[in-house]
């Protein structure tokens, strides 16, 4: 009767463990290029919101900021998942330490850069300089981006 009692709650462990790795959460990623150029940098880019302009214009010199690409994934949490923003960047979100993501960005398939935080954090910001005239930026936030 013991073994049954050992088997069972061993059973229920890895069902509740299985169903816990399974959570899916909903992150928004936008990649962003800042620069002093009024005209857009690639064709369907966007002005991002005068809310998180001002934010970068707080910490960074850039005149104009263009979403160039963003979109909602669904992460399990236990997991990493890498994810293409153009053809040149990805950004990669590690989600398999409890209580932390990692966050790194790629180009043309090699590492520049890496970031680690708390996941309760609502927002991580990565990025870089592109060239000398502009820069580059990955937002990950649980909150959909203004439109």
């Amino acid at each position: 009767m013991k073994w049954f009692v050992v088997v069972l709650a061993m059973i229920l462990a890895i069902a509740v463990k299985a169903g816990l790795e399974s959570e899916k959460i909903a992150y928004y990623v936008q990649l962003i290029r800042g620069s002093d150029q009024e005209q857009s940098p690639v064709a369907n880019a966007r002005k991002i919101t005068p809310k998180l302009a001002g934010a970068f214009r707080s910490v960074f010199k850039w005149r104009t900021y263009w979403e160039i690409s963003s979109r909602r994934v669904d992460l399990e949490s236990g997991r990493a998942t890498r994810i293409r923003l153009n053809p040149e960047r990805e950004v990669e979100i590690d989600l398999s330490a409890p209580g932390r993501r990692a966050v790194t960005a790629f180009l043309n398939g090699k590492m520049v850069q890496r970031t680690v935080c708390p996941r309760s954090e609502n927002r991580t910001l990565i990025g870089g300089d592109r060239d000398g005239n502009s820069a580059w930026f990955i937002i990950v936030s649980r909150y959909k981006p203004e439109p």
